[in-house]
């Protein structure tokens, strides 16, 4: 059963229920507009989530951004180490080329003064070579020692590599400390000695041929990346490690040139791009050899790891997204989902659903919540049941002695009429006045109906016009509306113009001597049927209107103030509702306008 907030057949809320029922419709309305707990956790734990999520993306590319620059230190380390060590091992063939130079020089001489015949010339060949596998044993980089004497016409050499150098001889007294010659390197010193005593002076070749194999090797071990490599760039000749062939000449004229590009002795290359493949490479600058180290790597092997950083924190951003998506759904059903529930419920039991009952799974507090909640509702439809009965009764109560207060009220008044009718001595009138009032007592008593037809309800106010037509005479002028025939029928309670009409022969034509006008009409409107009765009655001011008011719509009034009018505003109320009942308003006519609304749909 559904209970309305507005008054239940006449009985007024009081104050504090009526605060009490604002503060819940308040309530209900903040709740509404208001945002949820599952939001406000939402939104906490949104708060709380993309802070951690951002620093985890700032240190995710700070450590990107570190793991770089130690990656270009390491890169550039090895370049700087590979020449490095190179340079020692060329430095130190250098030098043991130029100790066994000496030794020869002074060697030479020895031989030139002893003036030899071709037996002394092949043993100092033999001894000559005795020097140079001194040379090639020390180091694994010399592929072979040369020795050339071209006054003597004497040859030291594996294969025919003095042929090769004979037109190079002069290059081997001073430039760089390797010399390129048909794309083989060599190391050495061309020797001239001064013989005493103006006998003129000699001069030899010692030189070392350099393994190219052992040096694309030694690049090959500086290249520690697997599609990587090394190489040893000059103007005049280049070296690379075995594992990159392809595209030789291009990586070696852009390493180069964008080497060269650096006033810097050393750094990184970025930006190099070969075939569509783009390359990382560290170089190196050797004044030395008057070349350029660059270790090179492409970047796609080269940034792996970062990549791998990068793969890592968008797969750990899906599983925090997937974290944060199952921590949502379940905050949704284990909290959510049930305070929706217990909030819908309270909704229901405010719109008056008080067979409202919620159950509950789980056992945890939710459980003991909803089981709380259900023993309230039965509790306070217990108690609703108990009071709204109780009301009830005492309404109608009410309305009953409402009712009887009307009838010995009119019996009073018209035995006061018919009694001046029969001092007048008018028989006829109050023959007639016996047979209006017989009418009358009749409507009030053959039924004991609370409603009847408005059509009867106006009959028997026409009843009461004639007794008043024949007490004031031409006093007073009635004039009736014609009802209309969907009016008939409405059901409406009794007595509810008649005291009205009575009310105003009271009041507003007991001192008026003539020209009294009285006017009763009809109108449907928004629901309700509106009955209006208007005098031009004198004496109304504004005072008494709202005096008039205020008797009318307060909640209790002495015995003595309590008039026709009042008692049927109180019976509209009690049955059909606070916007039922009585209006007071100043006519056109100067006089009192009673607006009497009844509901055409019936009680509330």
């Amino acid at each position: 059963m559904s209970f309305p907030h507005r008054t239940v057949c006449g009985i007024r809320p009081d104050n504090r229920a009526a605060g009490g029922i604002m503060r819940n419709r308040m309530a209900s309305g903040l709740l509404r507009r208001d945002t949820s707990i599952y939001s406000k956790l939402m939104i906490m734990f949104i708060a709380v989530f993309i802070p951690l999520y951002f620093i985890a993306y700032f240190i995710i590319n700070w450590g990107e951004e570190k793991n770089r620059r130690e990656m270009g230190d390491a890169l550039l380390a090895t370049a700087d180490r590979g020449l490095l060590q190179l340079e020692r091992e060329m430095l130190r063939i250098d030098y043991y080329i130029d100790q066994i130079t000496v030794a020869m020089a002074i060697r030479t001489v020895q031989f030139s003064l002893s003036h030899p015949d071709k037996y002394d010339q092949v043993g100092f060949m033999l001894e000559m070579k005795k020097f140079t596998g001194d040379v090639q044993t020390m180091n694994t980089f010399v592929d072979q020692v040369i020795v050339d004497f071209p006054d003597w016409n004497l040859h030291l050499a594996s294969d025919s590599t003095i042929e090769l150098i004979g037109n190079h001889l002069g290059e081997f007294s001073n430039g760089p400390l390797w010399k390129a010659i048909n794309n083989r390197l060599f190391m050495g010193n061309y020797y001239s000695v001064n013989l005493p005593d103006g006998q003129g002076e000699e001069q030899f070749l010692l030189a070392a041929e350099l393994s190219l194999s052992q040096l694309h090797s030694f690049l090959e071990n500086i290249a520690t990346y697997e599609a990587g490599g090394a190489m040893l760039i000059s103007d005049a000749w280049d070296l690379q490690s075995e594992r990159y062939s392809k595209d030789a000449k291009q990586m070696r004229d852009v390493m180069y040139a964008k080497a060269q590009q650096s006033d810097a002795n050393k750094g990184l290359i970025t930006d190099a791009a070969i075939d569509g493949r783009h390359y990382v490479a560290a170089f190196k600058k050797s004044a030395v050899f008057n070349s350029v180290m660059v270790v090179y790597v492409p970047d796609d092997e080269y940034y792996y790891p970062l990549k791998m950083y990068k793969w890592l924190f968008w797969i750990m951003t899906l599983l925090s997204l997937g974290i944060v998506i199952l921590f949502t759904y379940w905050i949704y059903r284990v909290l959510h989902q049930p305070l929706q529930k217990l909030v819908g419920s309270f909704r229901n039991v405010e719109r008056g659903q008080l067979h409202t009952a919620i159950e509950h799974a789980k056992n945890d507090e939710f459980r003991y919540i909803y089981g709380r909640f259900n023993t309230m509702v039965v509790n306070l439809r217990t108690l609703i049941t108990e009071v709204y009965e109780q009301k009830m009764v005492n309404q109608q109560t009410e309305l009953k002695r409402l009712q009887s207060q009307i009838n010995p009220h009119f019996l009073y008044n018209n035995f006061f009429v018919l009694y001046r009718l029969i001092q007048s001595n008018r028989n006829k009138s109050a023959s007639d006045f016996a047979l209006y009032l017989g009418q009358h007592y009749e409507f009030l008593t053959r039924s004991d109906e609370d409603s009847i037809s408005f059509f009867k309800e106006m009959n028997h106010v026409q009843n009461y016009v004639e007794i008043q037509r024949l007490l004031v005479e031409d006093r007073v002028q009635v004039f009736v509306e014609e009802l209309q025939e969907h009016l008939k029928s409405l059901q409406v309670p009794k007595l509810i113009i008649q005291p009205i009409v009575e009310n105003a022969y009271k009041y507003a034509f007991e001192e008026k001597l003539s020209n009294g006008l009285l006017f009763i009409s009809f109108r449907s409107e928004d629901g309700y049927l509106i009955i209006t009765v208007e005098d031009n009655g004198d004496g109304l001011t504004e005072e008494k209107l709202a005096h008039m008011r205020s008797l009318l719509y307060a909640e209790a009034v002495p015995a003595d103030e309590n008039t026709g009018l009042r008692n049927v505003h109180r019976r509209l109320v009690i049955r059909f509702g606070e916007d039922s009942g009585i209006r007071l308003h100043t006519g056109s006519l100067g006089g009192l306008l009673v607006e009497v609304r009844i509901p055409v749909g019936g009680e509330q």
